[in-house]
């Protein structure tokens, strides 16, 4: 499989998903996280869409292995 097919796997997940870099910036967000938190988010910091601190910290924690 190759990263060109991902798109299509993630919109076909029926939940809102991001994928995210080291430095929580959004790579590939599905059709359902656009409708909900909106378009142009790619290139973003994971804050421009969720802003629930424990949600951030979590995803810190697994980014920097705490």
């Amino acid at each position: 499989m190759t990263s060109n097919h991902l798109p299509t796997i993630l919109d076909a997940l029926g939940h809102a998903t991001f994928v995210l870099n080291r430095q929580r910036r959004i790579v590939l967000i599905n059709e359902i996280a656009q409708e909900r938190f909106g378009k142009g988010l790619v290139g973003q910091d994971f804050v421009r869409a969720v802003r629930h601190p424990e949600c951030l910290q979590a995803i810190d924690d697994v980014l920097h292995g705490s």
